[in-house]
């Protein structure tokens, strides 16, 4: 499709400035992905209903590029722009926020994701407009919406759990939560499927809607300060579809050579070690900390590491020691329940 270089830019803004409930836009929803057609010089609005302080993220990824008067195919000039207005307001004094792709594609080759992130100052409807900022372009997006104080249409996840899902189109956003406590540590993952095209990307919010991992892969380990619910973000690097499982876990901290859990390392921990080697011992629901010489394996050396850091100066176990913490070795042990951390 080609723009008319001679069309009046006053149409443009009479559109952009007229923008509001009354001209029919869609509605939509936090955790609403919606595929969007922005033809030249046109504004295309979308309405939600937001609670004072809800902390919002709208992306908007390109899916298609069509050109426009400065070059169609060859020019990719679609210059995305996305912005967040205040309903309450008047319209000469109602933008929240905007952001646009300056007319660029990402630095890996692929189409541009057009962010933005604001704090509703208040209880009410708000519109997102979507418009090519130079009035030459046209595409093709998913517009998606959610809020990371309070998300909507979310996964729950909890304990050791697995989730398999699927991106259905591009630039789609898909949203977990899970309830945590200020001495969680959490291990979150997002693994692409076999034949899948996704390329992973997470982030994670706190109970307030601040994000506290933005690591731009698929993996986050993050240790939790705050009691509440938590909301993860799942999207595809690149506008693709596919398969994906997220891999959540949270990870039990302890303290190395507390094998008895009293939160503290004496002479008992080592008559608990050998009980359970060589006597009736109980099973140890946290390994981690039974393996004082965190060398991955329980056996004899384990109780004379204890022995050794008691009575022959033997210095400090491996961490986690001083203070509770998560087993820094990548093993086969696990701590699947240690109360004196908690």
């Amino acid at each position: 499709m080609k723009c008319n270089p001679g069309q009046s830019w006053l149409s443009f803004f009479l559109i952009l400035i007229l923008a509001s409930p009354a001209f029919g836009q869609t509605r939509i929803a936090y955790g609403d992905n919606h595929l969007v057609s922005v033809p030249c010089r046109t504004v295309v609005s979308f309405v939600f209903h937001g609670t004072i302080n809800d902390r919002v993220s709208i992306f908007f990824t390109e899916c298609s590029d069509t050109g426009g008067v400065c070059g169609g195919w060859a020019c990719f000039c679609f210059d995305q722009t996305v912005e967040l207005r205040n309903n309450a307001l008047d319209p000469s004094s109602n933008l929240v926020a905007t952001n646009n792709s300056g007319g660029i594609d990402t630095n890996d080759g692929q189409k541009f994701r057009t962010r933005t992130d604001a704090k509703l100052p208040n209880t009410g409807d708000y519109t997102i407009n979507v418009f090519d900022a130079t009035a030459h372009g046209n595409g093709t997006g998913t517009l998606s919406l959610q809020n990371n104080l309070k998300p909507g249409q979310a996964e729950w996840l909890a304990g050791d759990d697995v989730f398999f899902d699927i991106i259905n189109t591009c630039g789609e956003l898909k949203t977990y939560a899970f309830q945590g406590s200020g001495n969680d540590v959490v291990q979150i993952k997002m693994t692409q499927a076999a034949q899948s095209a996704v390329i992973p990307i997470l982030e994670l919010y706190d109970p307030r809607g601040l994000a506290i991992a933005l690591p731009r892969n698929g993996n986050i380990t993050a240790d939790l300060n705050l009691d509440g619910n938590y909301t993860i973000l799942a999207y595809s690097a690149v506008a693709e579809t596919g398969a994906f499982a997220i891999q959540f876990k949270k990870i039990q901290k302890f303290l190395r050579g507390d094998a008895n859990d009293n939160g503290i390392v004496n002479i008992a921990d080592a008559v608990t070690v050998l009980s359970y080697l060589f006597g009736d011992g109980a099973r140890p629901e946290c390994k981690d900390a039974y393996d004082a010489n965190d060398d991955g394996t329980l056996n004899l050396a384990d109780a004379i590491a204890i022995l050794s850091h008691l009575f022959a100066h033997a210095g400090s176990l491996p961490p986690p020691f001083d203070a509770c913490g998560q087993d820094p070795s990548n093993d086969n042990l696990d701590c699947q329940k240690y109360e004196s951390c908690e």
